[in-house]
């Protein structure tokens, strides 16, 4: 009976330690998946542009890029989608966010439209960089589009 309580209290302890970091473990894959989504339909933007010999865009769903996005291809070269005169070829719903006491994933960019010429490069901008963070924890991966239209991501813990 002794030993039957001894490893009670071992495996309490070994799942107290435990399930903080699977929590920290599992907030990082989601904080990755939604940056590594994002990268993809930068990717399919780009890829697209060179394609059809065309604009073709992300651009933010309201005010924040956690509200989701279009891509897009902009047929009246206006630089902004507008359901009446472009095409849709993505529409990227809202995240299913980790929302608890701890916080919620972000997206964060500064630009409204990213856009892409028919070279594949950036259009209007230098520099396009997006954060993708959880207010809980100190690890960010960073998606950044250079003016050639080259997409990376950086994983970093902030200070």
């Amino acid at each position: 009976m002794l030993e039957l309580l001894i490893a009670l209290v071992i495996a309490g302890v070994l799942i107290g330690y435990g399930i903080p970091a699977y929590r920290n473990f599992s907030i990082r894959q989601n904080i990755s998946n939604h940056a590594n989504d994002f990268l993809t339909d930068i990717n399919l933007a780009r890829i697209s542009a060179l394609d059809l010999s065309r604009n073709v865009g992300l651009q933010r769903i309201g005010n924040s890029w956690s509200r989701g996005w279009n891509v897009f291809v902009d047929v009246n070269d206006d630089g902004v989608f507008n359901a009446a005169d472009d095409t849709l070829l993505r529409l990227h719903q809202t995240f299913s966010t980790t929302s608890n006491a701890t916080g919620n994933i972000e997206l964060v960019g500064s630009d409204v439209t990213v856009l892409f010429n028919n070279q594949g490069s950036l259009v209007g901008i230098n520099v396009f960089s997006m954060g993708v963070s959880h207010s809980g924890l100190t690890y960010n991966v960073d998606v950044n589009v250079a003016l050639s239209g080259m997409a990376t991501t950086v994983s970093h813990e902030t200070t």
